[in-house]
């Protein structure tokens, strides 16, 4: 594992753990509970009683924030399963068959990555729960709409991979010692294409969170008082005085984005480096 991934997988691990241990700190009363309103204390800025101050309603911005983690990465998490769950087999199944296969695929990659990814997560979102609803729920819905719209980036580097592969020496020695479909895609066509889709995997996460928080902030995710990033952005324009509404969560976002585009660029790294001819 290169320095640029390890650096990402930290960060990632970082996050989340302070997002799994959030309920707990919260329960045995080391952070405050981040629906606990108190007027009085309203945009405090950050001190010692509240690290990063609190917002309009008195809550406590940290609290808000390791629990807001949550959404993002388990949408995150969702998007990307579900992109690999789509893309992958699509891609082998294009590029081991090849002919109508492949053409109908293809297209379908295509249509899909043509489509406008916000318009239609919106309308995934009204066809099953209305655009209305919250907690887990949301989250799941959110997380496979987002998947659905970035399999097609995936399954394309599955496909050209796979379809590279079986041209080689080894792919055609496979089948000469009688090797099965199913044992020359899983093990001989398969393994080659995986980083170059692992790599578009790590980049997609990044761009789900982004997405979630962009939903959030329009009011179409997580719906309050769940805390969430995005939305804790939008209730930031209502007390612009108070820059740390607006910091807190901004910074939270980009560092996770961070994170997987590092894992993404160290991926993409150790299989440059591993295809490389060496001297």
């Amino acid at each position: 594992m290169n320095r640029t991934a390890a650096a990402g997988l930290v960060v990632l691990a970082a996050l989340s753990a302070m997002a799994l241990l959030a309920p707990a700190l919260t329960e045995v009363g080391w952070i405050a509970s981040p629906l606990d309103q108190d007027l009085q204390g309203r945009l405090q800025p950050p001190g010692f009683a509240h690290w990063l101050g609190t917002d309009s309603y008195g809550r406590d911005v940290f609290s808000r924030l390791l629990h807001g983690a949550q959404s993002s990465l388990l949408v995150a998490l969702l998007a990307t399963l579900v992109a690999i769950g789509i893309g992958v087999p699509a891609g082998a199944l294009a590029g081991f068959r090849g002919g109508l296969w492949d053409l109908t695929l293809t297209r379908l990659m295509e249509a899909t990555a043509a489509l406008p990814s916000l318009p239609l997560i919106l309308l995934i979102v009204s066809m099953t729960i209305g655009g209305t609803g919250g907690g887990f729920s949301m989250l799941i819905v959110l997380g496979s709409a987002i998947g659905v719209t970035r399999w097609a980036s995936i399954a394309r580097y599955v496909r050209g991979g796979v379809f590279r592969a079986r041209t080689e020496e080894y792919a055609a020695a496979a089948v000469a010692i009688g090797s099965s479909r199913a044992r020359l895609l899983a093990r001989h066509l398969l393994p080659g294409a995986v980083a170059p889709a692992l790599v578009s995997a790590a980049f997609s996460a990044g761009s789900a969170v982004l997405m979630e928080s962009a939903l959030s902030f329009l009011g179409l995710g997580t719906q309050p008082p769940t805390p969430s990033w995005g939305r804790m952005v939008a209730e930031s324009a209502h007390a612009r005085e108070a820059w740390w509404l607006l910091l807190a969560p901004g910074a939270a976002i980009g560092v996770l984005v961070m994170g997987f585009n590092l894992v993404a660029e160290g991926i993409r790294l150790r299989a440059a480096r591993v295809s490389s001819p060496r001297g």
